[in-house]
């Protein structure tokens, strides 16, 4: 996730309002076994830090499971605006 562009991570952070939040796949599998952040997340958290369109701005990420009407097993990660 290198770059600014229209459809970078940041781009879509920045045009959440306050309570809105975005889902991302996050198949990061081992994350169960250990106690840290899933790849993801240090990315979310990353981008988070390094953008200058984001400062100031607060988000929270909660790890969640999806199944679909079709029965297929998603894991996802939810980030939301806090401030």
């Amino acid at each position: 996730m290198s770059g600014e562009h229209a459809f970078s991570l940041a781009s879509k952070l920045a045009t959440l309002d306050v309570g809105d939040s975005i889902w991302l796949p996050d198949n990061d599998l081992l994350a169960d076994l250990r106690l840290g952040a899933t790849n993801m997340e240090r990315q979310v958290q990353d981008r988070i830090a390094k953008s200058r369109k984001l400062t100031g701005r607060k988000f929270s990420t909660t790890r969640a499971d999806a199944i679909t009407v079709g029965r297929t097993h998603h894991i996802l990660l939810r980030i939301e605006r806090l401030k």
